[in-house]
C-alpha cells in the first residue's frame, strides 16, 4: 500500500517537526467513502456537534471521528478520544469509528495489522454502554533500511 508515500503523503517519515493534520487522514477517508451512500465532511448539529464524516444508513447514522496522535500510542490516551467518539451517539446507534493518524515515533516500525484496529467500549451510565470501532493509521513510517540503522545506532 503505497510503499513510497506518493499518494499518501502522510504516511512518510516527519521532517522538521511538519507533522500532517488529523485533516489530511479525514480528506482521505471522505473521498474513500464517498463510492458509497454520500457521507458528508464537518456535518453540523449532530449530538449537538460537529461530525468529522457522517454516514447516512437510511434510518440511522453512523459517525467517524479523526483525530491525529503525535505521542506515544498508549490504551490511556484513548480515554478522552472515546468519550468525545461516543458521545455522538447520544441519539442514534451506540457504535461509531474512532480513526487516529498516529504519527509517534516508532522504532521498531510499524505496528501490525491486529494492532490497527480493535473495538472499545465505554461505559457512560449503570444503563448506557457505548462502543467505538478504533482505527489506527500508522504513519510516520520508517523505511526497512531506516529500521536497520535505527537499531545499529541503539545497540
Amino acid at each position: 500500500m503505497d510503499g513510497d508515500g506518493t499518494r499518501y503523503p502522510y504516511l512518510r517519515r516527519i521532517e522538521a517537526d511538519n507533522a500532517p493534520g488529523e485533516d489530511t487522514l479525514q480528506h482521505d477517508l471522505w473521498e474513500f467513502l464517498s463510492c458509497s451512500d454520500y457521507p458528508e465532511a464537518e456535518r453540523k448539529q449532530v449530538s449537538a456537534g460537529r461530525a468529522d464524516i457522517y454516514i447516512p444508513q437510511g434510518r440511522f447514522r453512523f459517525v467517524i471521528e479523526v483525530k491525529r496522535s503525535l505521542g506515544t500510542w498508549t490504551e490511556g490516551a484513548l480515554d478522552g478520544l472515546l468519550r468525545q467518539t461516543t458521545a455522538y451517539q447520544q441519539t442514534d446507534v451506540k457504535l461509531g469509528v474512532l480513526a487516529i493518524l498516529d504519527l509517534s515515533d516508532r522504532p521498531a516500525g510499524v505496528p501490525h495489522f491486529d494492532a490497527c484496529f480493535m473495538v472499545r467500549e465505554r461505559s457512560v451510565s449503570a444503563t448506557d454502554n457505548r462502543c467505538a470501532v478504533v482505527m489506527r493509521v500508522p504513519a510516520n513510517r520508517r523505511t526497512p533500511s531506516d529500521q536497520a540503522r535505527v537499531v545499529a545506532r541503539e545497540s
